[in-house]
């Protein structure tokens, strides 16, 4: 009689390596319901998406990989730091800390995108308020060959006299509020007590438009009016050039460390020729 009453009893206690073993079958099992809930057609048809970009009553050719933003392209096509936004009229980017700047181009075959400042930093020097310098987040910008830096000294408490100064400009409204402007870093030539006073303020330039201030065929406010061109996203530029020549599309796991393209089919995998492509190679 006992024994009848322990048998309900004993199935009731499983073994423990059965149970963690159906444990584990579990776990694996929902692992391709969890993945399945990831669309990667859709992803596909999202970032090969290249409506224009509207912002306010201007249009904008779509940016592409790496760049995203709400209401411009999905954040699953881009890559962190790439993030543009609309500012009224504007396309609008950070590219490091204080350096928000217009868009006004992208080219995706160069790696280059082609800015505008956003403020007037010249005009507001002369008008006696501090500019903080724009520097590039440089792991992911830098700077194009027709890009130059210039570093600018102003509020000095006396008059700096080197062969060094790139261009000096005496500011309108007031003739005793100087700016010194000098090319990269050459101002460490100048004796340090003499720049120990100013203030001072990094802004990138268009190496042309530069020169153009120096041989007098541009007014100095024209100066930061002009665009000038960035470099970008060099280190994950060949991943991306991979998933392109297999007919694949870049997107958010297209990265040097994680080399994914997204493909037509709805497969997310390593950059592979497609057969078209194959054949082709083989024949080359």
């Amino acid at each position: 009689m006992y024994a009848e009453l322990l048998k309900p009893y004993q199935c009731r206690h499983l073994n423990p390596i059965s149970f963690i073993v159906s444990f584990h079958v579990l776990v694996l099992l929902n692992i391709p319901i969890y993945r399945a809930q990831i669309n990667y057609e859709q992803y596909y048809s999202d970032c090969s998406n290249m409506s224009a970009v509207r912002c306010g009553n201007k249009t904008f050719k779509n940016p592409e990989y790496p760049f995203w933003g709400q209401n411009i392209r999905f954040n699953h096509c881009g890559l962190e730091g790439f993030e543009l936004r609309c500012e009224a009229n504007d396309l609008v980017i950070d590219i490091g800390p204080n350096s928000t700047y217009r868009v006004l181009e992208t080219n995706p075959p160069r790696s280059l995108i082609t800015l505008k400042y956003y403020d007037d930093p010249l005009g507001n020097i002369c008008a006696s308020q501090d500019v903080s310098s724009r520097v590039l987040n440089e792991t992911l910008y830098d700077y194009g060959e027709n890009t130059k830096v210039l570093n600018l000294f102003y509020n000095c408490d006396d008059e700096i006299v080197s062969p060094r100064i790139d261009y000096k400009l005496v500011c309108p409204s007031d003739n005793k509020n100087l700016v010194y402007f000098f090319l990269g870093n050459s101002f460490y030539l100048v004796e340090e007590d003499k720049l120990d006073s100013c203030n001072k303020t990094t802004l990138q330039v268009d190496k042309m438009v530069f020169e153009d201030l120096k041989n007098y065929r541009i007014h100095p406010e024209e100066l930061f009016q002009k665009s000038f061109e960035v470099h970008y996203n060099g280190m994950n530029e060949k991943a991306c050039t991979d998933c392109k020549a297999t007919g694949g599309w870049c997107w958010s796991g297209t990265t040097v460390k994680n080399n994914t393209c997204l493909y037509n089919n709805g497969t997310v995998l390593p950059p592979y020729p497609q057969p078209g492509l194959l054949k082709l190679f083989t024949l080359l």
